[in-house]
């Protein structure tokens, strides 16, 4: 079976990192400095086989801040990616990252949690030797634990084709929309 002759491989990984900032607050005036740790534990799981291949990865970690601890925070970021090739010439994709944290907000410069993700899902179908189509759609968002202007959603479909009629001459199509709605 092919599922048998697939190659896994399970990754664990620690991590401990030291932060330094001269200016917390990122402004002019209100220039004070703050040592942050954080931990960061890493999982990660892979099977690839000769046309296939899946990845997931979990990484939480712990930022702990010297001073400023009411900014003390759990983190906790997921990705996964997939790629199948039903057919000889067709390949299909899926990659998928969440990721809900305690950071800085880009119009107010607060700490607010939130969430982000961004998926995409694309299609490739090679029928030439150098000719192929692809198609893709990706969906994106942020969202907020309190109503906030920053959060967002965004769909972005697009469709390129490669096509060419001689050795020396040939044609490249591409077509996106992209569409982002604010909170």
């Amino acid at each position: 079976s092919p599922v048998f002759s697939a190659q896994k491989q399970f990754t664990p990984l620690i991590t401990i990192t030291e932060e330094y900032t001269d200016n917390f607050y990122q402004t002019r005036n209100n220039k004070d400095d703050e040592f942050s740790t954080i931990y960061q534990v890493g999982l990660s799981f892979v099977v690839i086989d000769k046309q296939n291949s899946f990845f997931i990865e979990y990484s939480p970690n712990y930022t702990d801040y010297m001073d400023k601890n009411e900014n003390d925070s759990w983190n906790h970021s997921v990705s996964l990616n997939a790629v199948l090739q039903p057919s000889k010439n067709t390949i299909l994709s899926f990659s998928d990252s969440f990721d809900r944290s305690l950071s800085r907000t880009v119009r107010t410069n607060t700490f607010e949690q939130h969430d982000t993700n961004t998926g995409t899902a694309s299609l490739r179908h090679q029928f030439g030797i150098n000719d192929y189509f692809s198609l893709s759609y990706t969906y994106a968002f942020d969202n907020y634990e309190s109503p906030n202007i920053d959060e967002f959603k965004t769909h972005r479909p697009s469709a390129y084709m490669m096509y060419w009629f001689t050795p020396q001459f040939g044609l490249d199509l591409n077509a996106s929309y992209s569409k982002t709605d604010y909170e």
